[in-house]
């Protein structure tokens, strides 16, 4: 069984430091007392680098009928998953209840022309602004050469004053593209 914090009353300043050992469950991000206030998450897994890891993830959401945006990085011998899901609450109880190793973490919206030196640009407005990027993927391309790009940060507020010119509202669609194969 997985195991997941119980939501308690503590200053930001209370929390943990990033570098604690994981657990299984979900792990307390930088502001993790901060992230019910906020409009979407991004779920990220820790898995091995081996064929399956993925598939055992998603297909544990995906039996449930639950839809994920997901991305998947991997160097060596680890590996991480970031999921986006309409039904996070869902996606949360089914990582609880296999023992998925993960963390949440708060993601906002912003739009980005599709050109060179844009990733540069908005990276380096967030590490001016001491924001830490945990996920950085496009999530949509529009007219315009314009991309919308889901941030996952540890610091939310920071993050959004410093990319404020360029946020936008973007939600995972209820019946997202990606999830299962059905």
């Amino acid at each position: 069984m997985g195991r997941r914090d119980q939501r308690q009353e503590v200053a930001v300043e209370q929390i943990r430091p990033a570098a604690a050992a994981p657990h299984r469950g979900r792990q307390e991000g930088p502001n993790w007392a901060l992230q019910e206030d906020h409009l979407m998450q991004t779920f990220i897994v820790e898995a091995a680098n081996r064929p399956g890891e993925l598939a055992r993830v998603t297909d544990t959401i995906a039996r449930r009928g639950i839809n994920v945006e997901t991305f998947c990085v991997a160097y060596g011998t680890k590996g991480a998953a970031a999921l986006l899901a309409y039904d996070e609450k869902g996606v949360r109880s089914a990582l609880d209840s296999e023992g998925f190793t993960y963390h949440e973490t708060p993601v906002l919206t912003i739009w980005l022309e599709d050109k060179p030196g844009q990733t540069a640009w908005a990276a380096k407005r967030l590490g001016d602004a001491g924001v830490n990027i945990e996920l950085f993927a496009p999530v949509e391309y529009g007219a315009g050469h314009k991309a919308t790009i889901a941030i996952g940060v540890d610091k939310i507020d920071e993050a959004q004053r410093a990319l404020s010119d360029h946020l936008v509202e973007w939600r995972i669609p209820e019946k997202a593209l990606a999830g299962s194969m059905s």
